[in-house]
């Protein structure tokens, strides 16, 4: 091989062999004594490797037309291996004196002829069974050799000869029966055995017809079996864990096992002799004619069973398929799988199937497996790979929940139900107290199972390993171009990493370091001066100050660095794709390779960037890392939460955490992931930018890192979590493992800049460190503008192969980006104090402004003005406030007063003032409610014919019903006949007199009742509406970018619609003056400005991304809002409202006549407003005479007409009424409708108030205070009394 590959290509056209014959014809003698190799001494995957390069080989060497013929003889290939099984040839070497025999020799011991064996034997060595070494002479070889004891040796011959005959017709019958679809996905036609055999039976029912097949094919299964074993010493109870997985809580009287459809049960028989401390019953399962005759083996039972019908075993551990679903089609393996479903008992039995799964490339596909693949086509079924396999699981209802490794081209896939871990047993009531417990509390960790504990085990001793590859190794061990690598995953030359691109960013971010620190920060980087700084200072100033013996540089700047020596904080950015990144396209990693043991359920790789560019954020921390100071340097231990967005990440990117190691001298830092595919945080010091970088870091490593895997082989029998792991959550046991891209990290600070002259200037060259030193221990004493941190970024990802870098000068202007900039923590937590505690003072001037508004509110009147709906919506937004706050304290220790303080305000104003002022919105509104809906019945009933009323009638009902519409036609007085008044008996004073009225019956408890019901569901209402719009908007944070700023800015635009129901209510009431101007302008500047904060303002405290646009469209909206309450103030409540779109407004100010006392009532034209709308007689003729005309027409004719203003008892405030003068000058008689019916409202009131004075006065003396209730129900009846008489 060697030979051939270092030979010179031959031209295709030059067909002289001169060059290569010679080292091909040394080459061949060697080749022709393979069989001296022993194969077992070579790796599973070098052999696979070699097989593989040797097809590669004869492909390309081989003429296409003899590779045509070869691939043609197939069929004649396995017709002479048969007729040699048929004849005896295997066995003709048996008693032979030699090795080797001629034609004649085996013609005569055959009893054939010569030429005949010539014949088969020539196919035969062409196809590399047996060997030829003279002219018809011929020798065993090793092919010859294992096919003479298997396959064909054995029973196993006859199950191939029936596929003989059959798989020729394969072509018919895949062009005329199943006109080239998949025969597994047709359902239940016509296979290609019954095709080929002209029967109707199955193949198996066929078997049971035909017993000497029968025969050949268990006696197969058993051989099959035995090959499997072989070179295992446990037999095929290698192929799982049984003992480790099974025998965990079970009992002898469980079954811990059901072999179904196992034939003789040769696994039942390994597991049992080779697991004796596997408690419990093994069971076998096949059809009754299996058994026949058949013994069970000792320590298992026998159960006849087809499983084609309900699985009898209920409740086994594990229900073990071995190779049976090969055998059939997709739509009947769901069939039998959901027989078994059933059977199995929750949280303890799985589903094992033992079976063949296919490499995802046919190139990675064994001959056997290819073979087995189209074999079993005549039963319409196959082979599957491993999507193959989950989909048709799933379609059966069930879970993978691991792919154990392959043992000899055989897998165990562990499945479980899907519905175990979607059934919901519990009330919705629990599951929400669930929910909740989980967001607010943290659930302890499970212990770990034995099984784990093994994993574990394993995983530890791999660390430990790991630790020790690393106190032992060099800088440069690590280097791809002179092919160097460790020996461990990932880290491996055939484990298919771009550690090629490794020595470029490692320049590239040297690069970095030189532009922004310059000599000093590479000398300290190097630990002296070397080549590459050399390098770099040629031709510089710097050149001349490097000493002749190379040792150190003189006349450098004595200043420290002026960069954070801590780093903890968040800094934000935009990256792109770096020039490094080639993008060169490059191969599939294999996953089973670098991680056999984690079952993935997808070969896509999260956190995969693809795009061009994006936002990334990066939270530092090394608060409780400890400093190692040695004499060439510091370092300590670091850790990242790296956020990454591109085009194809949901909700706020990608996320992940990483460790590594930070040089406070230079500001650098190197940061990797770690997880099974990775060790990185065990090789982070070869990734380093210099060997003194790489000795610091390992030795701070080799320190800290045998303490935690310590730790955490101490929690291993408590509550285990990985330390290192990449998941922002920290999964310990992943349920659906997904693989993910590997990150590396590059950081490098930039030089702070102090501003203030007063901070500037040699004499204050500690500064920086001084104002960490006061950030973190802070003395009170004043500090100057805090410089934000800046770094410049470098990401690697060697197993997806991209490399990016942060988004900045030189290569793009400062207004374009400026790399990741943002505050230490401490500065953050100050500024987030700051704004939380200014929140709080927004808080308390909405309280102080609502209890102004509650009191100014606080008649029945001013109350039914409110727009219950706009107080709701303020109520709302501070009950989202509190919650958030409080939520936002259980996790951040440095704010938690501020917080607690602020959520402590928004609870008042929620809980205390605006429910309190909610509830008295809501009762006092109840009867307008209930008006409604006795409106809202009468309307759904049929109408009923009726006779026409009065002009004006007071009924007993009178009290709760209004006046007629301003809008509604006046009656027109013809002096021809007063006015009637109808009064109810309780009304009518003369009959008060002389009768003996009954007590006053208390109002029933039904509509108090009805309103504490009603306020129940208020606050139910409230508050689950509340607590949907939370989880939905923490939901929304996963939401992808462009919807979850399109939920943002619409949540924020309902809640700034408050005012909406105001100027609704004001509309449909033709009110105005409901809330005070300093409540209207005061709580929406209080509410818009923290919206204009996040909107607007660049570096907040939640970082939120600006969105100018978007705060201009909301402020402009509230200020809309607030024009439009002050219009309806100034211009009317309904002046942009056309006549016809609100219902009709009651006239609560009538017009009163000239001449009289109008606020007594003594001149009240009381019939106005309850005379129905009917237009005068036709006989009327002198309208203008009229005492009743129209006000607009009384206004036209008289210019004495005026306003008179009366103090509201009702509505308690001044209003101005319109006054006309009486027609002709003089007094109507007291007789007349009119007037008589206000004079005598006039007199009743003046008695029953005579008599409510004298009751108060008895009161106040000692009258007994039982009479109080009844007078005070008198005082209400005439209040209700001057209502109708202002009316």
């Amino acid at each position: 091989m060697c030979l051939i590959h270092a030979a010179p290509p031959v031209s295709t056209k030059d067909k002289s062999p001169a060059i290569a014959s010679p080292r091909v014809a040394a080459l061949i003698p060697e080749m022709m004594h393979y069989e001296q190799i022993d194969p077992d001494v070579i790796l599973e995957d070098a052999k696979k490797e070699l097989i593989r390069a040797a097809k590669y080989l004869i492909a390309n060497l081989q003429d296409p037309y003899e590779t045509a013929w070869f691939m043609a003889s197939g069929a004649k290939v396995e017709a002479c291996l048969h007729t040699a099984h048929r004849m005896g040839l295997y066995g003709a070497w048996d008693d032979a004196p030699s090795n080797t025999m001629t034609a004649a020799a085996l013609g005569k011991k055959l009893n054939a002829h010569p030429i005949m064996i010539v014949r088969i034997l020539r196919m035969l060595v062409v196809h590399g069974v047996f060997e030829e070494v003279q002219e018809e002479v011929y020798v065993h070889n090793r092919l010859s050799r294992s096919i003479s004891t298997w396959p064909f040796n054995h029973p196993m011959h006859g199950v191939l000869e029936l596929t003989t005959d059959i798989h020729p017709k394969m072509p018919t019958y895949l062009e005329t029966v199943t006109k080239y679809q998949n025969p597994g996905e047709l359902g239940d036609t016509v296979n290609l055995f019954q095709f080929a055999c002209r029967t109707k039976l199955s193949y198996f029912e066929w078997l049971q017809e035909h017993p000497e097949y029968r025969a050949h094919f268990d006696k197969a299964m058993l051989d099959v079996n035995a090959w499997f074993c072989s070179g295992q010493p446990m037999g095929l109870a290698a192929l799982y864990p049984f003992e480790a997985e099974l025998a965990y809580g079970t009992v002898d009287d469980d079954v811990v096992l059901v072999d179904v459809g196992g034939c003789r049960g040769q696994l039942l028989v390994d597991v049992h002799k080779h697991m004796p401390n596997l408690k419990g019953r093994l069971v076998l399962e096949d059809l009754p004619k299996t058994f026949t005759g058949v013994k069970a083996p000792q320590g298992i039972e026998i159960v006849p069973y087809n499983f084609f019908e309900p699985q009898p075993i209920v409740g086994a551990r594990a229900y073990v398929f071995r190779h049976i679903m090969h055998e059939w089609p997709d739509y009947e393996c769901k069939i039998i799988l959901s027989n078994t479903i059933p059977a199995m008992a929750k949280g303890r039995s799985r589903i094992l199937i033992i079976d063949q799964v296919l490499p995802n490339i046919s190139g990675d596909v064994s001959a056997y497996e290819a073979f087995l693949d189209i074999q079993m086509m005549f039963l319409s079924a196959g082979q599957r790979k491993e999507t193959q396999w989950r989909k048709m699981l799933r379609e059966a209802g069930l879970r993978i929940v691991k792919i154990w490794p392959e043992a000899k081209y055989d897998r165990v896939i562990e499945a479980v139900p899907i519905a175990w871990s979607l059934s919901m047993d519990a009330p919705r009531i629990v599951l929400i107290v669930l929910l909740l417990i989980f967001l607010f509390l943290s659930p302890d960790t499970q212990p770990t199972t034995p099984a784990q504990k093994r994993e574990v085990d394993a995983l530890i001793l791999e660390e430990r390993q790991a630790i020790g590859l690393l106190n032992t190794s060099h800088y440069g061990d690590l280097d791809s171009q002179n092919q160097l690598w460790l020996n461990l995953t990932g880290f491996r030359q055939d484990d298919g990493y771009r550690w090629d691109l490794l020595p470029k960013v490692q320049e590239r971010a040297r690069e970095q370091l030189w532009t922004l620190l310059g000599p000093p920060g590479y000398l300290k980087l190097d630990g002296g001066v070397d080549e590459r700084l050399r390098e770099k200072v040629k031709g510089t100033p710097a050149e001349a100050n490097i000493q002749t013996n190379g040792s150190w540089i003189v006349n450098l700047p004595e200043n420290p660095t002026r960069v954070y020596q801590n780093v903890t904080g968040i800094v934000r950015g935009q990256w792109i794709r770096s020039a490094i990144d080639d993008s060169t396209a490059h191969s599939t990693l294999n996953l089973t390779t670098l991680a056999p043991q984690v079952p993935y359920i997808t070969h896509e790789f999260n956190r995969n960037v693809t795009g061009h560019g994006g936002d990334m954020r990066i939270k530092l921390n090394e608060k409780d890392s400890e400093l190692l100071a040695t004499e060439h340097g510091s370092v300590r231990e670091i850790r990242a939460e790296l956020t990454i967005k591109d085009d194809n990440s949901s909700g706020d990117g990608w996320e992940m955490t990483l460790y590594g190691v930070h040089y406070p001298e230079i500001g650098g830092i190197v940061l990797s992931t770690t997880g099974e595919k990775f060790p990185g945080i065990f090789v982070l010091p070869h990734l380093m930018l210099s060997e003194h970088t790489f000795s610091l870091a390992r030795r701070l490593l080799t320190q800290t890192l045998p303490v935690t895997v310590d730790n955490q082989e101490a929690s291993l029998y408590s509550s285990y979590t990985y330390p290192w792991s990449s998941s922002p959550n920290n999964p310990s046991d992943m349920t659906f493992p997904t693989p993910h891209c590997e990150y590396i990290v590059y950081l490098q600070q930039h030089p702070a800049e102090i501003s203030g002259s007063r901070w500037r200037g040699s004499e204050n060259t500690n500064t920086l460190s001084w104002i960490e030193d006061e950030l973190r221990f802070p003395t009170g004493a004043p500090l100057p503008n805090i410089p934000l941190m800046e770094m410049t970024a470098l990401i690697f990802s060697p197993d997806c192969g991209f490399v990016l870098e942060s988004k900045g000068p030189p290569e793009y202007t400062p207004q374009d980006a400026t790399h990741l900039t943002g505050p230490k923590l401490e500065s953050y937590m100050r500024l987030a104090r700051h704004w939380i505690l200014t929140f709080g003072v927004i808080l308390a001037l909405e309280i102080y402004l609502l209890t102004r508004q509650m009191k100014d509110t606080s008649t029945p009147s001013t109350r039914s003005r409110v727009s219950f709906y706009t107080i709701a919506m303020m109520a709302m937004g501070d009950g989202f406030a509190c919650i958030s706050f409080i939520t936002v304290s259980m996790f951040i220790d440095a704010a938690f007063i501020a917080l607690i303080t602020t959520a402590f305000l928004a609870f008042l104003c929620v809980s205390f003032f605006g429910m309190k002022f909610l509830m008295d919105i809501w009762l006092e509104q109840y009867p307008e409610r209930q008006e409604r809906e006795r409106r809202a019945a009468a309307a759904n009933q049929p109408p009923t014919t009726a006779g026409p009323s009065p002009a004006v009638i007071i009924t007993a009902a009178g009290a709760d019903t209004l006046p007629l519409p301003v809008t509604a036609r006046r009656p027109v007085d013809t002096g021809a006949s007063p006015i009637p008044i109808i009064l109810p008996p309780d009304q009518d004073l003369d009959a008060a007199d002389t009768a003996n009225t009954a007590p006053t019956q208390p109002a029933t408890r039904t509509t108090l009742g009805s309103a504490r019901r009603e306020m129940g569901a208020l606050y139910t209402r409230f508050y689950v509406l509340l607590f949907v719009i939370i989880f939905l908007s923490l939901h929304a944070t996963s939401w992808p970018p462009t919807l979850r700023s399109t939920y943002t800015n619409l949540l924020s635009f309902l809640y700034l619609s408050f005012w909406v129901p105001q100027i609704y209510r004001n509309i449909m009431r033709n009110c105005r003056k409901a809330l005070r101007w300093e409540y209207v302008v005061g709580q929406s500047i209080l509410r818009l400005t923290p919206f204009l904060y996040f909107y607007t303002v660049e570096n907040n405290v939640l970082f939120v991304a600006t969105d100018r646009t978007a705060a201009w469209v909301l402020a402009g909206w509230v200020w809309v809002q607030v024009w439009a309450l002050v219009s309806q103030e100034v211009l009317g409540p309904r002046w942009c409202v056309p006549r016809g779109w609100a219902p009709e407004a009651y006239d609560y100010h009538p017009v009163l006549r000239e001449g009289g006392d109008e606020e007594v009532g003594g001149r009240m034209p009381i019939g106005f407003t309850q005379a129905t709308a009917t237009t005068a007689p036709a006989a009327n003729t002198d309208s203008s005479s009229s005492p009743s005309s129209s006000p607009m027409a009384n206004s036209a004719e008289s210019k004495d007409n005026g306003k008179r203003t009366f103090d509201c008892a009702i509505c308690m405030q001044d209003i101005e009424v319109l006054v006309v003068s009486a027609a002709g000058g003089g007094a109507p008689a007291e007789g007349s409708g009119v007037l008589g019916g206000a004079g005598l409202f006039a007199r009743r009131m003046n008695k029953e108030a005579k008599e409510i004075a004298r009751a108060g006065a008895l009161a106040r003396v000692g009258y007994p205070t039982q009479n109080i209730d009844a007078d005070y129900v008198l005082l209400t009846k005439l209040l209700n009394k001057v209502a109708i008489a202002k009316w």
